[in-house]
């Protein structure tokens, strides 16, 4: 019933395919007329009934492989405030969104499944978010606009965190992200401390926070497949196993008896598709 909404999200999503795509101009365009109250994202709603639970919660909490599954160790690493690895810093405090994001249980770390944690029974999933938008105005707008539009964004989106985010009802003395001066990507500065030019360490500070807020969406693996090839800058996420990172999803053996237009050889998980060739 809200069309201004509506309209928004239309606007991100074209962002983020523009994203998808490498035109950071249009992206950035785009992403301007995107979701600019966090009233105006696009969140899936769930409730108490088992069957219209949140899926996280679902399959952590009741589903049969719940008990088989931890996060790996590289994201909570990166959280964990206590890491010698931590995301934060002199500018940043991370507890309040490690607390919200996860839980240390007998298993090991999974998901928060608590009321108010990311995968509560009747917490609302994100699908288009405030929060994606201002990402991708921070990172298309370094890439087109330079340095001093991405870090503004990026500001913007550390401003909304500070007063809480995303996070549900947060622990605000757990909570800091003060903005950052563009001496804190100089060579030594918080956010530069092996040597990049400026430019390249808000990059990578901007991938990072997309690498954390938009845990658990496909953006992810779009993200992490973009940049696969921009050294200094991507998330250094490794595979588990082997060398390699899988660039698609297997096709099911269903599509590949009906749809006629399915390539021919059939791709394997770790050829790259055409967009990130």
């Amino acid at each position: 019933g809200n069309a201004v909404a509506w309209e928004q999200v239309a606007y991100t999503l074209k962002a983020r395919y523009y994203m998808h795509t490498k035109e950071y101009a249009q992206a950035y365009t785009a992403a301007q007329n995107g979701i600019n109250l966090p009233d105006n994202s696009m969140y899936a709603p769930h409730s108490g009934a088992v069957e219209a639970s949140n899926l996280n919660w679902q399959f952590f909490a009741i589903g049969t492989r719940g008990p088989d599954l931890v996060l790996s160790d590289f994201l909570q690493t990166m959280m964990n405030p206590d890491s010698v690895a931590s995301r934060s810093n002199s500018k940043t405090n991370e507890t309040g969104r490690y607390n919200f994001l996860f839980e240390n249980n007998s298993i090991g770390f999974q998901p928060n499944q608590s009321p108010t944690g990311f995968a509560g029974q009747t917490v609302s999933a994100p699908i288009v978010t405030f929060q994606e938008n201002l990402l991708i105005l921070a990172e298309a707008g370094t890439r087109s606009q330079g340095f001093s539009t991405g870090l503004s964004h990026l500001n913007d989106f550390r401003a909304f965190m500070a007063a809480g985010g995303y996070m549900i009802e947060p622990d605000l003395t757990a909570v800091q992200y003060d903005a950052y001066a563009s001496e804190d990507f100089n060579t030594g500065g918080i956010e530069n401390l092996d040597g990049l030019s400026a430019e390249d360490a808000l990059l990578r500070e901007i991938l990072e926070e997309r690498y954390v807020t938009l845990f658990s969406q496909i953006e992810v693996f779009s993200d992490v497949r973009r940049t696969q090839d921009e050294t200094n800058i991507r998330v250094p996420v490794m595979p588990n196993t082997g060398s390699e990172l899988p660039q698609r999803f297997i096709y099911a053996q269903s599509e590949i008896d009906r749809n006629e237009n399915i390539p021919n050889p059939i791709p394997g998980l770790f050829e790259r598709t055409e967009v990130n060739r």
